[in-house]
């Protein structure tokens, strides 16, 4: 998916699985400071979909300043194949949770019903099977499986937790739900008004630039890669406050990805994970740094061990209170085979950092940006990888000052191989 937009909430992608490209499964969650009240819900999608199943829900009594169990498995994710029973296993470490599931299946309707001590929230077969389901608990859970009983499918689950607020004595859920069919948006209607101990190795450099009439410049900017559960990204720093500081993070497998800092940001993801070559998937994220940085180390922690790499740079100059350009069409991804990862891009406001974010799979050597481009250094990260799935990721910028309107990005990577790349662009600071 690209993204989910509704007029009062901010939506955040917690997690996703895939079963071989055949079914995807994702979660996201907002916080409504509110009741709503009609709301329209509205899905987008980066490429037209042959089916899609939408259904939100409500949870009054949690906690929304930390809404997830912080067990390092969650969200757990599960893959399955035809004839068997969709279901996920999941551990807890905070005892006044509601357990959350949820699988989707293609094919043919599937009769199912909820695992034992769950109660459905929702149960749909067309266009596609998808079900949600849930369960209060008072203790924390250790292994325990969540499911639904039947299936003939082959199916893709995922589940959670939704932690109590302090005091919460109730807990209440309510959903409503449409789907559309061959279409690249879906609109869903709601009635009601959060691993094993590894090592890494780390490379980091720092850099800053500055490019043009445009006041936006690069302030600083690390990475690491790794063969492992984590990734850690060690000495970022910065010399500017406030800052935008985005994260491009490049993974050889289906993994969960969470990230968090010694500094304390907030990080969120920009548009949804892409899976452009088997199991790899290109993310991006970013966060507010109010003031300057010194020696962040930046964990991305991955569900299961894999190979990756990770790239972070600030940005000074940039509006911290509307990072993004307007534009609907992005962020925009593309993917390919070959030496010259490349698409278009438009944009709406005029004084822009356009950005465009590469992942490849096997490759090696040094990157050459695009016409009119500079590389974000370091590039080409994932050197300390090994095995098979090895996954880089690269970054390159442009300041303008005035709209794109379908203008070429480009990247050259040093062997031809297949990539997948994200386009961006961030506004500059009024005034």
């Amino acid at each position: 998916m690209k993204g989910i937009g509704s007029s009062h909430l901010t939506f955040t992608e917690r997690g996703f699985t895939v079963y071989k490209s055949e079914e995807d499964i994702e979660e996201w969650y907002a916080i409504a400071p509110t009741s709503l009240l009609d709301e329209s819900i509205t899905v987008t999608f980066s490429s037209s979909s042959t089916y899609a199943t939408g259904v939100i829900f409500g949870i009054g009594g949690a906690n929304t300043a930390s809404p997830f169990d912080s067990h390092t498995g969650l969200p757990s994710v599960r893959t399955g194949a035809s004839g068997t029973s969709p279901s996920v296993t999941l551990s807890t470490s905070d005892a006044d949770d509601m357990i959350i599931g949820a699988y989707g299946a293609p094919g043919a309707a599937d009769s199912v019903t909820s695992g034992s001590g769950l109660t459905m929230i929702y149960h749909g077969t067309n266009p596609q099977n998808f079900g949600s389901e849930y369960e209060i608990v008072s203790s924390t859970q250790s292994g325990v499986s969540i499911g639904y009983a039947g299936g003939t499918n082959v199916w893709a689950a995922i589940g959670d937790a939704i932690v109590a607020s302090s005091g919460a004595t109730t807990t209440t859920t309510s959903a409503t739900s449409t789907t559309s069919t061959s279409s690249s948006t879906s609109t869903t209607t709601a009635a009601t008004s959060t691993t094993a101990s590894t090592t890494s190795t780390t490379t980091s450099t720092s850099s800053s630039s500055t490019v043009g009439s445009n006041t936006m410049a690069i302030d600083g900017s690390a990475g690491a890669s790794a063969d492992a559960s984590s990734v850690k990204i060690t000495g970022f720093s910065t010399s500017h406050g406030p800052d935008v500081i985005v994260l491009a993070v490049d993974v050889g497998s289906s993994a969960t990805v969470r990230v968090a800092d010694t500094a304390g940001l907030t990080w969120n993801q920009r548009g949804s994970a892409y899976n452009y070559y088997g199991n790899s998937y290109l993310r991006i994220y970013y966060a507010i740094a109010s003031g300057p940085l010194s020696s962040d180390t930046i964990t991305i922690t991955l569900s299961t061990s894999s190979n990756a790499g990770a790239v972070v740079f600030g940005i000074s100059g940039a509006n911290t209170a509307a990072v993004w350009d307007p534009n609907s069409g992005l962020p925009k991804q593309a993917k390919g085979s070959g030496v010259t990862p490349s698409t278009t891009i438009s944009t709406s406001n005029a004084d822009d950092m356009i950005i465009g974010f590469v992942g490849d799979y096997d490759n090696g050597g040094t990157p050459k940006a695009g016409s009119g481009f500079t590389l974000v250094t370091p590039t080409n990260e994932g050197s300390s990888q090994s095995g098979s799935n090895t996954v880089q990721v690269s970054v390159e910028y442009s300041l303008v000052s005035s709209t794109r309107s379908s203008n070429a990005l480009s990247m050259t990577i040093p062997q031809s191989d297949p990539w997948g790349i994200q386009v961006d662009a961030i506004m500059q600071a009024s005034g």
